[in-house]
């Protein structure tokens, strides 16, 4: 436990976590916006600015 503790800690804050939970919580997170993606254009939402960036 203490050797995964020291590599964990010489990990860059930006390391991707790739463990079972962080997946899943990924996964939902992209259906979720693919629903609210796909909801915006059968509505045909348009935004405008900075908020369009989703659709670039």
């Amino acid at each position: 436990m203490q050797n995964q503790l020291a590599l964990e800690q010489d990990l860059d804050q930006n390391t991707l976590d790739l463990s079972d939970d962080n997946y899943i919580q990924g996964r939902i997170l992209k259906v979720k916006y693919t629903f609210l993606y796909n909801e915006a254009r059968h509505r045909g939402t348009r935004f405008s600015g900075i908020t369009n960036a989703i659709t670039q």
